[in-house]
């Protein structure tokens, strides 16, 4: 569970007041609150609330579905089924294995295992499959299983940076991490070892502050500046402190995620991208909504139940 919850968050029109409607939304914006409504729905359970999940689908979206990582490269034909999915037998089929594969895990004897060109997790509950050749890479299963580039000796294959990738060998499987998917980095061999860090370039040290300059992040990653502009990821999210850190969050100030949430009726209220909203869970096919406390936060979030 904890591993999809990861893949689920590590993915509107202007009405009276201020306030945005369901109704209104472009198919973007439609399918990223589809989304953050069924993978809370449908059993994942987001961990910080729906005004969130949407923030963070809406900005984020961009760089994760051009992430050239072997992870993300092997998560985004599911990704693009959660996005594409109307209800939560929809969503389920996205990674629900078959009962053959089902069986084997039911078993107890392997924490994950190839089917083929399906790599089959059974150390979640519930257990999911990624087909790897969906996305040009192979299952490959040696001590333990996994989407990869290629099978490899770890002992003659050693790590190095492939551009702004960093490609290692890892218990036999040859994979690679992408540096700009951590937002303005790039890889560099650092002490003989490849590391993404700062691209721009230039040195820093302790002295440097992580800030932000008009819509751009500028940070310090092991010793190298490194920028980002976050209106380059979505047209309305700019740079804003948060906790003393630079983070790409909405332009429009109305509110923010932390807002707490509410439930009335069937109708959650919500913070979506910087302006109070609406959301009817009977659109979604759901029975009502409800609210939990968020004890980390200490603030109320919302979630539509079946």
């Amino acid at each position: 569970m904890l591993f999809m919850k990861r893949i689920a968050v590590i993915w509107m029109g202007i009405g009276l007041l201020g306030t945005r409607m369901f109704g209104c939304l472009d198919e973007e914006e439609s399918s990223v609150l589809r989304y953050c409504v069924l993978v809370d729905m449908c059993g994942l359970e987001l961990d910080r609330g729906l005004g969130f999940c949407v923030m963070m689908q809406s900005i984020f979206s961009p760089l994760m579905e051009t992430d050239e990582s072997t992870m993300a490269r092997a998560l985004m034909p599911m990704r693009t089924c959660f996005k594409g999915a109307g209800d939560c037998e929809q969503w389920r089929a996205c990674y629900s294995p078959s009962e053959e594969q089902a069986a084997v895990c039911s078993a107890g004897e392997v924490l994950n295992f190839c089917d083929d060109s399906r790599f089959v997790n059974c150390n979640e509950d519930p257990p999911f499959v990624i087909d790897c050749a969906e996305s040009g890479l192979e299952c490959i299963e040696l001590e333990f299983a996994g989407c990869g580039i290629a099978e490899c000796d770890p002992l003659v294959t050693e790590s190095a940076c492939d551009g702004d990738m960093i490609v290692e060998c890892a218990s036999g499987i040859l994979s690679s991490f992408s540096c700009p998917s951590y937002l303005g980095l790039t890889c560099l061999e650092v002490d003989g070892a490849p590391t993404c860090v700062g691209g721009s370039g230039e040195v820093c040290g302790a002295e440097h502050q992580d800030r932000c300059e008009g819509s751009t992040m500028v940070t310090c990653r092991f010793g190298w500046i490194g920028s980002v502009d976050c209106g380059s990821l979505h047209p309305q999210a700019t740079c804003r402190m948060e906790e003393g850190m630079p983070a790409c969050r909405p332009k429009s100030s109305g509110c923010d995620y932390t807002l707490p949430e509410t439930c009335l009726d069937g109708v959650i209220t919500y913070c979506d991208m910087g302006q109070i909203a609406t959301l009817d869970c009977g659109q979604f096919g759901a029975s009502g909504c409800e609210v939990t406390k968020l004890i980390a936060e200490d603030r109320d979030v919302a979630r539509c139940v079946k």
